[in-house]
């Protein structure tokens, strides 16, 4: 589980605020929150001259605290899956995905470029000479200067949920 909190930290108040959080589960779904404290809640219906709120709920915590939100999104995540679609809102990864930059000469993405023209219209990639080969080849050495993954001892794993979170964008 790894939290990322959007803006970071330096124009919260920490006793009376809100902030957007993104929890990175480690099957790979990520979860949007609104974490906010009881004060900020009770000075939104002030200035709104509401008498009550009506949203998604937020997590409330005492302080906006990197620890005590982090501790509080833990015990979410504890609660179970109900708790975590009450309080969070699963996002597509689009947005928040890492990503990665290859660097690879224009002659190989050129060749690339036919290799997967011809593809959307074959049930498999055909390579058909030393140029599509060696175009792959490089391909593959720009991921393996990108890329730690591959070289952990738990690289099935990490891949394995890569593939469920590719096909999950996918629709």
């Amino acid at each position: 589980m790894r939290v990322e909190f959007i803006g970071g930290f330096e124009h919260h108040n920490p006793d009376c605020d809100h902030i957007d959080v993104l929890l990175h589960l480690d099957d790979g779904r990520v979860f949007a929150f609104d974490v906010a404290t009881p004060n900020f809640l009770d000075q939104y219906m002030e200035r709104e001259k509401e008498n009550c709120y009506i949203g998604l709920p937020p997590v409330l915590v005492k302080r906006i605290t990197p620890e005590i939100v982090e501790g509080a999104l833990r015990a979410v995540v504890d609660a179970g899956e109900e708790r975590l679609n009450v309080y969070g809102v699963l996002t597509t990864t689009w947005e928040h995905e890492e990503k990665v930059q290859l660097t690879i000469g224009k002659n190989e993405a050129l060749i690339l470029f036919e290799l997967l023209t011809d593809f959307s219209n074959q049930p498999a990639v055909v390579v058909t000479d030393s140029a599509d080969r060696l175009a792959l080849s490089r391909l593959g050495g720009a991921l393996d200067k990108a890329l730690v993954e591959p070289f952990s001892s738990d690289y099935t794993e990490i891949a394995e949920c890569a593939r469920k979170r590719l096909m999950e964008q996918a629709g």
